[in-house]
């Protein structure tokens, strides 16, 4: 059942990447939860950081996941991936806001 898991957040930490491609190479901002086009002066600057971002943050979700391979360790490998994930969505929040017209 832990294997599972590992590999379920393996897919989900690829998935990720190919969702900071889309956004940092594609400018698909529609992939963004809380996009509104007016108030976003910025539109090809937003979607490099968030695609920046995203693109940084799925590798340390997968150094999590094999960590937790190699270890077996997976409870500890789960909420470090579980840490990334949520620093990743903080820094993406906080920095994307720079982009906005309501500042």
């Amino acid at each position: 059942m832990s294997i599972f898991l590992l590999i379920l957040l393996a897919c989900a930490a690829c998935a990720i990447l190919v969702i900071g491609w889309l956004l940092r190479y594609r400018q698909r901002l529609e992939l963004l939860a809380g996009y509104n086009p007016k108030v976003t002066h910025n539109k090809k600057g937003l979607a490099h950081w968030a695609g920046n971002t995203f693109m940084g943050m799925a590798p340390l979700q997968g150094i999590c996941v094999l960590l937790a391979l190699k270890t077996g360790l997976v409870l500890v490998g789960c909420l470090a991936y579980i840490a990334v994930s949520c620093i990743g969505m903080i820094v993406l929040a906080l920095g994307a806001t720079q982009y906005s017209n309501l500042n």
